[in-house]
């Protein structure tokens, strides 16, 4: 399936820290590019709304305290479907860092801090 890139204006904020993304019939954690995979909960808010994402990234997960904004590089969505019928979007980012105040004010004010 394709992945296609998403625009990141808006204010993403993490909610959880990062969990390891596990094949669930193996037991195991998944691996992406030969890094190992996590999964960060964030919430997504801007002028057109809010959402909650589950956003898979693989790579040492950065210190990031819940609740803190974060800066998501590389955002790509893809929409994916199992052989039980199941289907749905699956959220990936390159990286996850944490963002600066002069940054989370730029974001949200569209203008410089």
């Amino acid at each position: 399936m394709a992945s296609f890139p998403l625009a990141t204006e808006g204010l993403f904020i993490s909610m959880a820290p990062a969990v390891a993304n596990m094949d669930a019939s193996a037991g195991k954690q998944k691996f992406y590019r030969g890094q190992a995979d996590y999964i960060y909960h964030v919430a997504w808010h801007s002028s057109f709304g809010s959402a909650m994402l589950s956003v898979k990234v693989a790579g040492e997960p950065p210190v990031i305290q819940p609740g803190s904004p974060v800066e998501l590089e590389g955002l790509s969505v893809m929409e994916w479907t199992n052989s039980e019928g199941g289907h749905g979007l699956s959220f990936r980012a390159a990286a996850i860092r944490p963002v600066t105040t002069t940054r989370v004010s730029r974001t949200t004010t569209g203008g410089d801090a």
